[in-house]
């Protein structure tokens, strides 16, 4: 990671303001993220000083996440970050039996891998209200969609170990075959006695 990063640098410091925007911001895909969350920030009543200090707070973190290996550590776009999206609130009862979930993400997230690409998907066909939002999340954009497909769903993909015993334990009829091609055999000869099973 570059040098700057968990420093807050004075926007007037033009030098160094410069190289952390460049070497730290800039390489990392960050500066966007940066100017839009200090723009909201200072929409919201901060000074100008402290919503350039706490923008630069939070991108820092997010860099420390990323080179970490924790959480996610995709910035928020613009719009979720500032827009409530309290118009796609949902009733309960909109979610029919899914209303009463029980909590499995693998359940889930194969849901929401299976429903990206339709269209119209109602809150009752949801295994979760949970899984309804974050489709309805994925579905969104394709920034989104990559996110899925590359970071959340490889991670309920099995290992190719735990698919290969899970093969061992498959019941191919093998046995059920041979059993009824001997009952088979005895019948056409007429002898021997047929078990009844």
């Amino acid at each position: 990671m570059a040098a700057g990063c968990g420093r807050c640098c004075d926007t007037r410091n033009t030098t160094a303001w410069r190289r952390k925007q460049k070497f730290l911001y800039g390489k990392n895909g960050v500066l966007d993220f940066f100017k839009d969350r200090r723009k909201a920030l200072r929409d919201g009543g901060m000074s100008p000083y402290s919503a350039n200090k706490e923008a630069q707070t939070e991108t820092d973190e997010l860099l420390f996440q990323r080179a970490a290996g924790v959480g996610n550590t995709t910035p928020a776009t613009k719009e979720a970050m500032l827009t409530p999206e309290d118009d796609d609130l949902r009733d309960i009862a909109e979610f029919g039996e899914a209303a009463d979930w029980s909590m499995d993400p693998i359940r889930d997230l194969t849901w929401i891998y299976h429903n990206i690409a339709v269209k119209g998907v109602e809150p009752a066909d949801a295994p979760s209200p949970g899984a309804y939002a974050h489709l309805k999340f994925v579905q969104q954009n394709n920034i989104n969609k990559v996110d899925f497909f590359t970071k959340v769903y490889p991670r309920i993909i099995p290992s190719k170990s735990i698919i290969e015993n899970m093969s061992k334990f498959n019941d191919d009829n093998r046995g059920i075959t041979e059993l009824l091609d001997k009952l088979q055999e005895e019948l056409l000869d007429g002898e021997g006695e047929v078990p009844v099973l």
